[in-house]
């Protein structure tokens, strides 16, 4: 884990850097204007898709203030704030898109590029509303229409440097190792067989260690145990015996990090999955049944159409208050 983090702080240093040789290379050797191929958001893009969020924000903020200060470029204002809003967020957004929600690496891209010309319009917008419309400076269309050579330089180049890295330097085999060290160990063998037996039927891990114990039917040892103590899930492997979409629900809205369950729906495989849940699974199925089988569980019926947690955990509360009902 040391070497990691070391690795991507070292990874996020040489981006900085490139930040600031890249534009000047280009603008110099090639006198293209930074407006144009837009240089320095490459390296802050890939800094937040390899080294994750806090370090992509870091050299997003850190790029173009060095840069302002060692060559002058950008201007310090009115153009530097527009830029650090901007490239900021570029590395924010794109390594939190990618560690939380989904690997791949386009979605987390477009993703940072769309959230960072939202904060860059914003920031302009405040400039023009603090100055009473006397500041002067591109507005998010004019940058976008400008810099469309930059973009679609960025779609082409980003991704498969992004894999190469990761593949050169080990870093998805090290995450593949991380996940399998998750569903490993004495705890977890105790949890799979606690399971198994009558009597346990959900047991939540943390640190290696058993922290907690339920049983019941369905989603309700889960709600149970969100309603009583909630951080109990926050960073715990979940063992269950069965875990749908609503199960998935809890697990996310609590901070779960990890879920294995001996039968697990492809909706809840693909909810936990979204949202960054390591998870692993005795046997995918396509739906949960209700207990005549005669149709789907009225609790995954009940969250099928919502991809919010704590929409889908009011919805799962009501759900059990009309199923008490009309018992």
């Amino acid at each position: 884990m040391a070497r990691d983090t070391n690795r991507k702080l070292i990874l996020a240093g040489l981006f900085v850097a490139l930040g600031l040789i890249i534009p000047y290379f280009t603008g110099h050797a090639f006198g293209v204007p930074g407006t144009v191929l837009l240089p320095m958001h490459i390296p802050v893009l890939l800094c937040g898709l390899v080294c994750g969020p806090k370090l992509g924000a870091l050299a997003g903020l850190l790029t173009p203030v060095l840069s302002s200060v060692l060559t002058g470029m950008p201007p310090a204002f009115p153009v530097l704030p527009m830029m650090a809003g901007e490239l900021m967020t570029y590395g924010l957004v794109s390594g939190l898109i990618r560690t939380r929600f989904t690997r791949a690496v386009y979605p987390s891209l477009v993703g940072g590029m769309m959230a960072g010309r939202v904060v860059y319009g914003l920031i302009f917008a405040a400039l023009v509303l603090g100055t009473n419309g006397a500041f002067q400076g591109a507005s998010v269309f004019a940058a976008v229409s400008m810099g469309l050579p930059g973009i679609v330089l960025q779609l082409i180049l980003i991704p498969p440097i992004v894999l190469g890295i990761e593949r050169l330097l080990g870093m998805e085999t090290n995450r593949k190792e991380q996940t399998e060290l998750l569903f490993a160990g004495r705890a977890y063998e105790e949890a799979q067989d606690a399971i198994a037996k009558e009597g346990t039927s959900v047991v939540l891990i943390r640190n290696g260690e058993i922290i907690h114990r339920a049983d019941g039917r369905g989603v309700s040892p889960l709600i149970a145990i969100y309603e009583e103590e909630p951080t109990l899930f926050k960073d715990a492997l979940v063992v269950d015996r069965l875990i749908g979409k609503a199960a998935a629900m809890i697990l996310v809205k609590g901070g779960a990090k990890a879920a294995y369950a001996n039968t697990m729906s492809k909706a809840g495989e693909a909810f936990l999955q979204k949202n960054g849940v390591q998870i692993q699974a005795g046997r995918v199925i396509d739906l949960i049944s209700n207990r005549d089988n005669t149709g789907i569980c009225p609790m995954e019926r009940s969250v099928m159409h919502t991809e919010d947690p704590d929409e889908g955990y009011a919805l799962l509360q009501e759900t059990i208050q009309q199923l008490r009902k009309a018992n």
